[in-house]
């Protein structure tokens, strides 16, 4: 049977993570300033290979805010 085998989540050339299991996601946390195209690769079981339409972005990383708890009554 023909299904999907893995998905590969890409920032430009870089590897980000794989998928092996639906919904076949990646959690990216090393997040910088910075505009990335991001692509997604399928694979399925009979080696066909399909690659997403990238998606550009753009991340502005602010800090953490410590001060928040306290203006929110914790």
């Amino acid at each position: 049977s023909n299904g999907i085998l893995k998905v590969e989540f890409y920032s430009g050339a870089t590897m980000l993570g794989v998928a092996s299991n639906a919904p076949y996601s990646y959690l990216w946390t090393d997040l910088h300033n910075g505009t990335y195209a991001l692509t997604a690769v399928a694979w399925d079981t009979l080696s066909n290979v399909s690659t997403s339409t990238p998606v550009n972005i753009r991340l502005v990383v602010t800090p953490a805010l410590p001060w928040l708890p306290v203006l929110m009554g914790n």
